[in-house]
């Protein structure tokens, strides 16, 4: 399955305006586990998830069927 990271261009407005948010905002301060916690509520509103490890890089976002 691709990881919608990776194309954002596919994705619709509403969630690409969230993912460019969040990466004004970890280019200002840097990424933590609650940010990321946030992301991913924002994104289910839009039937979106994604992983992430210890590391706080999320990846495998993917529509939620």
């Amino acid at each position: 399955m691709e990881d919608l990271f990776e194309t954002p261009i596919l994705l619709p407005t509403e969630v690409q305006a969230i993912l460019s948010k969040f990466n004004d905002f970890e280019i200002e301060k840097g990424v933590q586990y609650t940010d990321l916690i946030n992301l991913g509520q924002e994104l289910a509103v839009y039937g979106y998830e994604f992983d992430f490890y210890l590391d706080c890089i999320p990846f495998n976002l993917k529509k939620i069927n």
